[in-house]
């Protein structure tokens, strides 16, 4: 629940002004249009969802109180992180980014 508080932490201390793919060490996001509305879908792991019996569907905004998905509008990407217009996601806890 630490390593929950810190990532979401992490993300709303950092806020600034297509799919993805992560194997988990690395995450690869195709060249996305800016200004173009996209999802963030995080990886139930670092969430600390990972040895749940129950398989979470990635279409799942919420489950038990963790936000699963933030939506918002793509602003760039560099080779460490993902800038959306509300937030800044370091990219290894990226599941997937699908709209962009």
């Amino acid at each position: 629940m630490k390593l929950l508080t810190s990532v979401l932490g992490i993300l709303l201390v950092l806020s600034s002004s297509t799919v993805a793919a992560s194997d988990g060490k690395t995450t690869y996001i195709p060249e996305a249009k800016t200004a173009k509305s996209c999802t963030v879908v995080f990886r139930r792991d670092v969430l600390g969802l990972k040895n749940q019996v129950v398989p979470i569907d990635v279409r799942v905004k919420q489950y038990q109180g963790v936000q699963l998905t933030i939506s918002s509008t793509f602003v760039s990407s560099d080779g460490e992180w993902l800038v959306l217009r509300d937030y800044r996601i370091p990219k290894e806890v990226i599941l997937f980014v699908s709209g962009c």
